[in-house]
């Protein structure tokens, strides 16, 4: 079984909608992912604070049964994000 890959958002974080192949046929089964395409790595099966939060296997990459919640898991990391990046700036203001 593989798995065919096709990109939807167009930033360097994306999720990416997968269609499963058996003997190189599409069987319509769909997943999602979120690809890193700048780094080469798939968000992975890890907690984001995990050492394999982000992974270049696709084996070990985390996968959501709707695009909706892949774009709301994007969302998250993406808020996550911004919250540390507020939070580094205050603490560098206050050295």
């Amino acid at each position: 079984m593989a798995w065919q890959e096709r990109e939807s958002i167009d930033k360097d974080e994306k999720v990416v909608e997968i269609d499963e192949l058996v003997f190189g046929n599409p069987t319509g089964k769909k997943l999602y992912a979120i690809r890193d395409d700048e780094l080469g790595y798939w968000r992975g099966e890890d907690p984001l604070s995990g050492s394999r939060a982000w992974t270049r296997e696709k084996d070990s990459r985390a996968t959501w049964p709707s695009r909706r919640e892949a774009e709301l898991a994007l969302a998250s990391i993406r808020e996550l994000r911004q919250v540390k990046d507020r939070q580094m700036r205050s603490a560098l203001r206050r050295v």
